[in-house]
C-alpha cells in the first residue's frame, strides 16, 4: 500500500524476525537485484499504531538519504539505529554534544597528546558487552595487555568501571560521538 506517498508494507508482529528464513533469503535477493533497501521498525502488534512505526522506518530512510550514506545492508533495522533517531530529535547540536561524558573527552585528549589508544580500548570494551576476551581479540592484543590498559585508564583518569551508571554514560558518549561523526558534526 502507499502510506504518506511511499510504498509501505505493514507486517505487525511480535518478533524481530517477521519472515521465515526462506522468505528472508528471497526478499534479500529481490532487494539486492533491484538495489532497494528495506527499513524495518521495531516490532508491534496493534495495527492502529502503524503511523508510529512507519515514522521509525521513515526516519531510517531519510537519515541515510539526508547524510548521503549508503546502508551497510539491504535490510536496515530500526533496533540498530534507535539512538540515532533519539539524537536527531535534539536540534541543538551544541546541547547534544554537551551530554558527552567529560571523562571521554579527557581520554581522547590524552590519546592525541600521548599517542595512546585508551579511548578505542574503552569503546571496544563497552561495545563488546564488557567482555575482556572479545575486546582483546578485536584489538588484536593479549588479554593481559587489555587488563593492563584498563588498569592504567582507571589510574590515569580516575575511572571506576564498577559503577554501572558511569559505564552506561560512557557507552552513550561513544555512540553519540559516532553519530556526530557520521553526520559530520
Amino acid at each position: 500500500m502507499f502510506f504518506y506517498g511511499k510504498l509501505t508494507v505493514f507486517l505487525p508482529c511480535d518478533s524481530y524476525r517477521p519472515f521465515s528464513e526462506k522468505t528472508l533469503t528471497k526478499f534479500y535477493a529481490f532487494l539486492q537485484f533491484h538495489q532497494l533497501y528495506a527499513y524495518i521498525s521495531f516490532p508491534y502488534e496493534n495495527i492502529t499504531e502503524n503511523h508510529i512505526y512507519y515514522k521509525q522506518a521513515a526516519f531510517l530512510s531519510s537519515f541515510y538519504s539526508e547524510h548521503t550514506l549508503i546502508p551497510e545492508d539491504y535490510i536496515v533495522y530500526y533496533r540498530n539505529h534507535f539512538l540515532q533517531h533519539t539524537f536527531s530529535l535534539c536540534k541543538d547540536f551544541t546541547t547534544l554534544k554537551s551530554t558527552i561524558h567529560p571523562d571521554i573527552y579527557k581520554i581522547i585528549r590524552h590519546d592525541q597528546e600521548q599517542n595512546t589508544d585508551y579511548a578505542n580500548t574503552l569503546r571496544s570494551y563497552l561495545m563488546n558487552g564488557r567482555n575482556a576476551v572479545r575486546t582483546a581479540n578485536e584489538l588484536h592484543i593479549h588479554k593481559s595487555t587489555f587488563f593492563y590498559r584498563l588498569n592504567k585508564m582507571e589510574e590515569l583518569f580516575d575511572l571506576d568501571i564498577t559503577q554501572e551508571e558511569t559505564m552506561v554514560a560512557y557507552e552513550y558518549s561513544f555512540i553519540l560521538i559516532e553519530y556526530l561523526r557520521k553526520i559530520k558534526l
